[in-house]
């Protein structure tokens, strides 16, 4: 139990780093860890739109 309890939160935290990361400062760690799984999975849809979106671009800003 504890062992699938720690993956998890590894997971998460993992997804939280990737977040912050991409968002390039307009959102703090501790910004993120206070929004509902809801909120912060919209974020991550967010993301992956925009990054398909510079894909297509000749030049690219991530």
């Amino acid at each position: 139990m504890f062992t699938l309890l720690q993956s998890e939160v590894t997971s998460l935290v993992d997804a939280l780093i990737s977040i912050v990361y991409y968002m390039r400062g307009s959102i703090s760690y501790e910004e993120i860890m206070r929004r509902t799984p809801g909120e912060r999975d919209r974020i991550s849809v967010f993301l992956d739109k925009r990054f398909e979106a510079e894909k297509k671009n000749p030049h690219p800003v991530y």
